[in-house]
């Protein structure tokens, strides 16, 4: 019923996510140059904890290491939030 390809797919989805972005880092780096780093930051950031984990399904990561991964991924949200106001969209 389940693939369990939760790691492949979280890692799939950065890799989406960090292509569009990767498209407005121009503007970003022009506008606010500290953004920028922050998101890069957030993505490597991100990236490693993802490494971390392993290749198994989601289901055999530990306690810990999901922690780490919420954290990740909610920092890195953090940071993609301040996009729009330091491009001028808000």
């Amino acid at each position: 019923r389940y693939s369990f390809t939760d790691l492949a797919d979280f890692t799939a989805n950065i890799d989406g996510i960090e292509k569009s972005v990767s498209l407005l880092y121009p503007l970003i780096e022009a506008a606010k140059p500290e953004v920028a780093k922050a998101v890069k930051d957030g993505f490597a950031d991100t990236r490693t904890v993802l490494a971390a984990s392993g290749t198994a399904s989601y289901q055999a990561v530990d306690t810990d290491t999901r922690k780490r991964l919420s954290a990740a991924f909610a920092t890195l949200a953090e940071r993609l939030e301040t996009i729009n106001t330091a491009i001028g969209m808000e």
